[in-house]
C-alpha cells in the first residue's frame, strides 16, 4: 500500500530557485490522493542538499536546514511539505 510521495527539489521541482510551471499544481493533485485506507496520501523531499563539511557539528546541520527551508519558503511550495521535521531527509 502506498502512503508516501518523494519528490526531489533541485531540477524535479525547482529549478535556479524557481518552480518549474505546474509543480504547484501537481502537488496539489498527489496531494488529492488516497491511500488504501482513504487517508491522504503524504508528501515528503528526499535532498541531497548541500552537505556540511566534516566533521559536522550540530549547529551546521542547523544552518543548513534553515537555508533548505527558507529555500522551499521562497518558491512557495513549503505548504506540501509541513511538518518541515518530518516530511523532509
Amino acid at each position: 500500500m502506498i502512503k508516501l510521495a518523494l519528490f526531489d527539489l533541485g531540477e524535479t521541482l525547482i529549478r535556479d530557485g524557481k518552480p518549474f510551471p505546474g509543480a504547484a499544481t501537481a502537488l496539489e493533485a498527489v496531494g488529492r490522493l488516497k491511500t488504501a485506507a482513504g487517508e491522504p496520501l503524504a508528501l515528503g523531499l528526499v535532498s541531497d542538499y548541500t552537505m556540511p563539511a566534516p566533521p559536522a557539528t550540530e549547529a551546521d546541520v542547523a544552518k543548513l536546514e534553515a537555508a533548505y527551508a527558507e529555500l522551499l519558503e521562497k518558491t512557495g511550495l513549503d505548504k506540501f511539505f509541513t511538518p518541515f521535521a518530518t516530511r523532509i531527509t
